[in-house]
């Protein structure tokens, strides 16, 4: 059900009519051609184009189009490609303008089987004929048949009432698509809100390394790795209480705290997070196990959730850890056959196996029960080098060390303030290096950042070695 109290009223909808010569000069440096949720483009081909143009020479009214106005120009690509700053984004219109793009560029004709029109009292033949042959044998005809046509176009918001994200997606989805089918992550495709967009972003636009290897199989055209990114970050949310099927996704999609910003509060870490920054730590996780390849065959829809649980397991110890994945990869692949391996001598399937055919709340929580049972998590995690959830010294601790040091630099021995020093860590905060004040040293940056993950001790050794060997 659609809670049209929260799409609101909407901003007017101003109709206009400009020319096509319009359209695709002045006004395409003001239109964004192809917004990242509306990714098109693909399905448009060169028949269906040319029937666009056959339409309009032929005096057919085509379908008017939809662009919203924007509260601030942004940087985008136009119909041509070029970046410009963008005052309205496209909604709908996408394949009629790319076909007079296509058309105005030479990049297709006029179709073949183009009947004969009247133009200056007679009958001529334009079946096949590109825009520059029209224009030499014909002078004048594009100018008056083309050119010259008026198209509807409907420009929704003005200056200080421009649509929201929620309306931007309702126009699109419910009122201009006329209802057509599509599959979960398609109609979620042009849901106009910051997680739509992170997820599109590092799934497929501008994948991930876990995406652009194309590491497992998930299925749903090239959408797939969409769907999967999704689940993550659902996850990330809700962790096994709330089931990975369409509804809920649908949901996440339209949460009003992600609908400008990736900050939301999980139910699952109990704190309010960086969804986008959990995600791509997950995805960097799951990359790290597949990345060799060995085992891309096996990789399917259950591999791939029961891997979505392990990591979450792992995740949860602290997202700044660092992990060992090498031999976390042979643990995941040992234990996960074991758990859908039945014992020996007898057919059938396991409690694990049944688990993994749906992601309903009761299989996710029984699925990582059996994870968590076999990994013995009442132990240590194998395999993790846990971190400090804090990085940073503050200040305080800087100044006692420095005070603690003799107000010097213990590298060079030279007076430091506390102006010029940063807390540097003992044992490096990388290889698990506590950030307390025990483990703090008051030194000058440079220093700090030429350390790595050596203690002081290791550190000032080597530099008496180089001195020693000039």
């Amino acid at each position: 059900m659609i809670d049209y109290r929260r799409i609101g009223e909407f901003s007017r909808a101003y109709p206009s009519t400009p020319t096509v010569e319009a359209i695709l000069g002045h006004l395409s440096k003001m239109v964004e051609s192809e917004p990242e949720e509306l990714q098109r483009g693909k399905v448009l081909d060169a028949e269906w184009a040319q029937g666009i143009i056959a339409s309009i020479l032929l005096k057919v009214s085509i379908e008017k189009f939809t662009w919203s106005k924007q509260s601030k120009s942004y940087k985008a690509k136009n119909i041509y490609g070029r970046v410009i700053k963008a005052f309205y984004k496209n909604l709908d219109s996408l394949q009629r303008y790319t076909a007079l793009t296509w058309f105005h560029l030479e990049k297709i004709c006029v179709p073949t089987l183009f009947p004969p029109i009247t133009w200056d009292g007679t009958q001529v033949e334009l079946g096949g004929m590109y825009k520059s042959e029209i224009e030499s044998k014909y002078p004048g005809l594009l100018q008056q048949r083309f050119y010259n046509v008026q198209i509807p176009v409907d420009l929704y918001g003005e200056e200080g009432d421009v649509l929201t994200p929620a309306q931007e997606t309702f126009l699109f989805k419910y009122v201009l698509n006329n209802q057509n089918q599509m599959n979960s992550q398609q109609w979620r495709n042009p849901t106009n809100s910051k997680v739509a967009s992170t997820v599109r972003q590092d799934a497929r636009l501008n994948p991930v390394p876990l995406f652009k290897k194309k590491l497992f199989k998930f299925g749903n055209g090239k959408m797939q790795w969409d769907e999967y990114y999704a689940m993550i970050n659902h996850f990330i949310l809700y962790g096994p209480h709330i089931s990975l099927t369409k509804k809920p996704l649908d949901e996440m999609y339209e949460m009003p705290s992600l609908e400008k910003g990736i900050s939301a509060r999980s139910t699952e870490y109990g704190k309010l997070i960086n969804v986008n920054t959990y995600a791509r730590a997950y995805a960097k996780f799951i990359y790290n196990i597949l990345k060799d390849e060995k085992n891309k065959d096996l990789m399917d829809k259950s591999y791939a959730y029961s891997l979505l649980y392990y990591v979450h397991i792992h995740m949860r110890s602290g997202i700044q850890h660092l992990f060992q994945y090498d031999k976390l990869r042979e643990q995941f692949f040992d234990y996960h056959l074991e758990l859908i391996t039945p014992p020996t001598g007898i057919t059938g399937s396991t409690e694990f196996r049944d688990c993994l055919r749906s992601n309903s709340t009761e299989n996710m929580k029984r699925a990582i029960e059996l994870w968590e049972e076999k990994l013995n998590i009442t132990q240590e995690l194998k395999y993790v080098i846990v971190r400090d959830s804090k990085r940073t010294f503050p200040k305080l601790q800087i100044a006692l060390a420095l005070k603690r040091q003799g107000y010097v630099d213990p590298v060079d021995g030279l007076q430091l303030t506390l102006k010029d020093a940063v807390g540097g860590h003992n044992v490096a905060w990388s290889v698990g290096g506590l950030t307390i004040l025990d483990n703090c040293i008051a030194i000058r940056k440079e220093y700090n950042d030429d350390m790595g993950i050596k203690t002081l001790d290791e550190y000032i050794k080597e530099k008496e070695s180089e001195v020693a060997h000039v």
